[in-house]
């Protein structure tokens, strides 16, 4: 018996001897790429084995058109095959990446590609199924403005009725790229319609001031290399938005305008798409393009109406009305509307004043489902979060302090512990106790809600202020911490001497709803509705 087993491991030593690692590369997603413009391509590659795997390399398949211009490894052109050399990888590396910059030719009707890539390693793989995969590149028919003009060729206002005019395929958007060839002279661009522009109705969209920074470089480090300024357009509005499917606005700073810097109409189209989404990202709204003195547009810096819009990244002050108007019936979407990690009533790259006419935000009564959260909201004229309606609304890890009024008013009726409405708000958090403890280094601050909460999870927010208002209202000048599932009343712990500093806190109350689109299955969501900010109380 024993000698069989010897016979049996000496003729498989030959296989194991031979053997090599698992290397793989996952399925890629498909990308966008922009004409005549770089776009990154990424490798991820994998060693299921536990062993390292040696003289790795990975070979790129590129259409003959594509070019080759830089990568994260050593890499080698062969017959419009991509060589790159990974060497040793180690044991279960899952997953590592091969970062491509490639280059797609200037065809601006849009074009399409596919791009193979293939992983191979010393010795005989024991699983090649997975050292193959594809992409799919789609390449977005664009529209270029190349000019300052108000009208004709290369224009905004022509790149926008063509854009309105064409074709553009669900999986394939349209996109207005700012390309203009000579370098600003003093920073940026800047475009001054003389009338209103037309209204964008092309779907899908994208409007892309980006591309202007990698065409003629960082020319304004401080912010947007494309200004559209309003001031010679008469009564108008800057960019008004009537879209059925996804858009994006990004990478340009709007100001100037009579009325609304962006304004999402009420929906006039009855095809309007339950799954749109629409973007507002990395734009300064109200302000020049360095983000530190205000360019007024004369109503809001973003008006919403009819379906939702993410609003993500932008610098929102200086507007005359409110920065953020959103009146948006937007309940019933798959995709919570966002509010998020802007700016508004301040500068671009501080907090020091700059601040709207009205309130931060104002969410009107048919606005629900909408998360605001991770914003700073300061220096406003009037409130700093502003809920008109009794709806869920998720208002969460926000630094809201010196407004006009209250940092957070629900009803529109001053403080108000628990309005009873379709949807009883959430009862405010009431602070009985905040103390330093000496011997731990720690703050413990003791409340409990002013009402009953229902029996859904909770979340509470600490904040901490150290500038007292004349009014006596509590602050959210910087988040403590946030703790779910609290039971109440609680107890909640925060590390360090807060003596002196105000306490304020928010409740935030967790539910299930379900959802049921026009087509397909009920959609099940957590909703989540949050109080007003509370009384302060001083840490002793």
């Amino acid at each position: 018996m024993h000698r069989i087993a010897q016979v049996a491991l000496l003729l498989a030593a030959p296989l194991f001897a031979f053997a090599g690692a698992d290397v793989g590369v996952y399925p890629l997603s498909a990308l966008y790429a922009d004409p005549a413009a770089p776009f990154r391509f990424r490798v991820h590659y994998l060693n299921s084995s536990t062993e390292d795997a040696h003289d790795v390399t990975i070979s790129v398949h590129l259409p003959p058109e594509v070019l080759f211009v830089r990568a994260s490894f050593p890499c080698s052109v062969q017959g419009g095959t991509l060589i790159c050399a990974l060497g040793t990888v180690p044991a279960r590396t899952n997953p590592g990446y091969l970062h491509l910059d490639l280059m797609i030719p200037p065809h601006f009707e849009g074009d399409e590609y596919d791009i193979v890539a293939e992983i191979s390693a010393a010795g005989e793989d024991p699983y090649p199924r997975n050292n193959r995969a594809s992409t799919h590149v789609w390449v977005y028919p664009t529209f270029p403005v190349t000019n300052m003009n108000d009208a004709g060729m290369g224009s905004l206002r022509q790149a926008i009725l063509d854009a309105n005019s064409a074709d553009c395929p669900y999986f394939q958007p349209c996109k207005i790229a700012f390309r203009i060839p000579t370098p600003p002279e003093r920073g940026w661009h800047t475009i001054q319609p003389l009338s209103p522009l037309p209204v964008i109705t092309a779907d899908p969209f994208i409007v892309d001031g980006t591309l202007q920074t990698w065409l003629t470089g960082d020319t304004n480090p401080l912010g947007p290399e494309i200004e559209l300024n309003g001031a010679l357009a008469g009564g108008a509005n800057g960019l008004v938005i009537d879209t059925k499917y996804d858009l994006s606005i990004q990478g340009l700073c709007i100001n100037g305008w009579a009325g609304n810097g962006i304004e999402f109409v009420a929906q006039t189209r009855p095809e309007q798409s339950f799954f749109n989404r629409r973007f507002v990202t990395g734009n300064y709204i109200g302000t020049e393009p360095t983000g530190t003195t205000a360019v007024p547009n004369g109503w809001r810096g973003i008006s919403v109406f009819g379906h939702g819009a993410h609003i993500v990244g932008n610098v929102i002050s200086g507007n005359l009305r409110s920065g953020i108007f959103y009146w948006s019936n937007s309940g019933e979407l798959p995709y919570e509307p966002l509010i998020r990690n802007n700016r508004i009533g301040v500068r671009a790259h501080g907090d020091d004043a700059l601040p709207n006419g009205a309130s931060g935000i104002l969410l009107g009564p048919e606005a629900r489902s909408v998360s605001v959260a991770e914003n700073v909201i300061a220096h406003n004229a009037e409130y700093g979060i502003a809920v008109a309606g009794l709806f869920r609304n998720e208002l969460r890890r926000n630094r809201i302090f010196a407004n006009g009024r209250a940092a957070i008013d629900i009803g529109l009726d001053g403080d108000t512990p628990v309005v009873r409405g379709e949807i009883p708000t959430v009862a405010t958090a009431v602070l009985t106790s905040a103390r330093y403890d000496a011997a731990t280094n720690t703050t413990i601050i003791e409340g409990h809600p002013a009402a009953d909460v229902g029996p859904f999870g909770t979340i509470v927010e600490l904040f901490a202020s150290d500038t007292r208002r004349a009014d006596g209202r509590g602050e959210a000048e910087r988040l403590l911490t946030e703790v779910r599932t609290v039971k109440t009343p609680f107890t909640i712990t925060v590390p360090g001497d807060l003596r002196g500093s105000d306490i304020t806190a928010t409740i935030t109350r967790t539910e299930m709803i379900v959802t049921y689109p026009p087509e397909g299955n009920p959609i099940i969501n957590l909703a989540y509705q949050t109080s007003e900010l509370s009384a302060p109380i001083t840490v002793r």
